[in-house]
């Protein structure tokens, strides 16, 4: 029998989690991946998040997922957002989406231990983009109060439809 030794099983063990890391790290189909931080853990009202993109490809569908990250502290079962869009040429459109972070028991949704939880949301599926150029979506917290305490950060991930989550 071979005795390969601790030193051997750490390095194999590590060269298994660094492919198993850059194998998830390659997707293809992901073609925007954005996240702004909320370093004090408030979003003020006053705060606008900005996420521009560019879109070359108008025949191919893409799913829109905005991903969000809050704290046990967060007050409320729920997130309403102002989300605007830019289109290239300067169209815009505003609308008003909901996010149910909680159970009707309170019990948190999503992924997440200790004081953080994480949320994946999926806004838009087969969304075909109608220009090529830049886009930009904008969000707002709707929450009718000056300071949103307890989230973490909000982003966006742009994807190729149906080549999964």
């Amino acid at each position: 029998m071979i005795d390969w030794g601790i030193g051997h099983s750490i390095r194999t063990v590590g060269l298994f989690l660094l492919g198993s890391v850059l194998f998830l790290a390659c997707d293809d189909a992901l073609i925007v991946n954005q996240v702004q931080e909320f370093p004090s853990e408030v979003w003020s009202e006053k705060d606008t998040l900005s996420f521009p993109f560019h879109i070359e490809d108008t025949l191919r569908p893409y799913d829109i997922y905005l991903t969000m990250r809050h704290t046990q502290a967060y007050p409320y079962m729920n997130l309403f957002l102002f989300v605007g869009t830019e289109f290239p040429g300067q169209a815009y459109r505003r609308d008003t989406i909901e996010f149910v972070l909680a159970g009707k028991d309170g019990t948190w949704l999503g992924e997440g231990f200790g004081r953080l939880r994480y949320n994946g949301f999926l806004v838009r599926k087969a969304l075909v983009f109608p220009d090529t150029g830049t886009y930009r979506f904008t969000f707002v917290q709707a929450m009718r109060t000056p300071q949103l305490e307890g989230i973490r950060d909000l982003g966006i991930q742009i994807r190729e439809s149906g080549t999964g989550r």
